[in-house]
């Protein structure tokens, strides 16, 4: 929504809708996707294994540091990026159909490919004067298993 908009105050009502506990409960129902609120879901009329899903799910599932919400930047990398072969899904499909033997060596040579590409395309963008740099890709103060939050990419 851009402030400069002429219906400011209907937009921002017509958000609100979108993210209180009615409009959770009734996203919750329907069993496709999760709610913001993962509370709604106890309250909705839902199957008690989508229930249970939901509940692991707010114990186990983590925001993770984003590259993009840390310097908007990042997508003209991300676009820069040429897609590595095979894919993620390509090494999965080798490995289950036991065309993929080793699969840690796989894996390893995979993500050796992904950061040469990564270091690639960020030097031809930054070569074009845009600030970027792998720097917006390191989140020391990230701990695993805790939510990165909006305050932690301020530290």
């Amino acid at each position: 929504m851009s402030g400069k908009s002429k219906h400011v105050e209907a937009a921002s009502e017509l958000l609100a809708q979108c993210t209180g506990p009615e409009f959770n409960r009734a996203l919750a129902s329907y069993m496709d996707q999760v709610p913001l609120d993962l509370e709604a879901v106890a309250t909705a009329d839902v199957h008690p294994t989508y229930k249970r899903a939901v509940e692991l799910f707010g114990r186990n599932v983590r925001l993770a540091p984003s590259p993009v919400s840390r310097n908007p930047a990042v997508t003209q990398v991300i676009s820069e990026t040429k897609e590595q072969r095979p894919t993620l899904g390509e090494i999965t499909q080798g490995i289950l159909s036991g065309e993929i033997t080793d699969i840690g060596r796989t894996l390893r040579e995979h993500n050796g490919k992904l950061a040469a590409e990564r270091e690639r395309a960020t030097r031809v963008v930054s070569g074009k004067g845009v600030r970027v740099s792998l720097d917006d890709w390191a989140f020391p103060n990230w701990k695993r298993g805790e939510d990165y939050t909006a305050e932690m990419y301020r530290q």
